[in-house]
């Protein structure tokens, strides 16, 4: 029997320093049909950080979250 995922990416405290790095990295390089998301403690720092994402890259497919 084979796991369905909903992502192929969840990364764990986005917010947090080195992970934002991670999410602009993952945003500007990895392939934009990627289905990903982030998560975190708090709603309100990881909206910004998507919306910070679509602008970085536009074409990508908005992470979860």
């Amino acid at each position: 029997m084979v796991a369905v995922r909903d992502y192929d990416i969840v990364l764990l405290g986005a917010t947090g320093y080195t992970a934002a790095i991670c999410a602009e990295y993952i945003s500007k390089t990895l392939p934009t049909n990627l289905k990903w998301a982030v998560a975190g403690r708090s709603r309100d720092k990881l909206e910004a950080l998507v919306q910070k994402l679509a602008v970085l890259n536009p074409d990508r497919l908005k992470p979860g979250s």
